[in-house]
């Protein structure tokens, strides 16, 4: 869950204005108070295999290695794909602004065409 936490803020950085980043921030806390008050709060942890007994998982190097790389792994995909993202986001606002500007040229052309004179001095319209 917390690595869709992380990808989702990061996403939401990118794409949220400020304000609206904030409103979501401070809606988010308001449930989580919420919750807490009620007295819901954290759910209680229950072993995942019972039959298994303790395991003391944290305790074996192996398996803190394994979750320290794995942990490593998905901050740089993260990482990886929130930069993937903001540097498409930028191409394409590349494109809409020389989009923009291709059409603001051809909105002045057709303008200028549209306030020249259509007659000729003999009174003949253009051939």
């Amino acid at each position: 869950m917390a690595v869709f936490y992380v990808f989702h803020v990061a996403i939401g950085a990118l794409l949220l204005e400020p304000a609206s980043a904030a409103a979501k921030r401070l809606g988010g806390r308001a449930l989580r108070h919420e919750r807490g008050r009620r007295g819901h709060g954290w759910l209680a942890h229950y072993a995942f295999l019972p039959q298994a007994g303790p395991l003391a998982l944290h305790q074996q190097a192996a398996y803190a290695g394994l979750v320290v790389v794995l942990v490593a792994c998905v901050v740089f995909g993260t990482l990886y794909f929130t930069l993937r993202i903001a540097k498409l986001l930028e191409r394409h606002e590349d494109q809409l602004q020389r989009s923009n500007a291709a059409l603001e040229r051809s909105r002045q052309a057709v303008a200028t065409c549209n306030n020249a004179d259509p007659l000729h001095a003999d009174g003949d319209p253009p051939a």
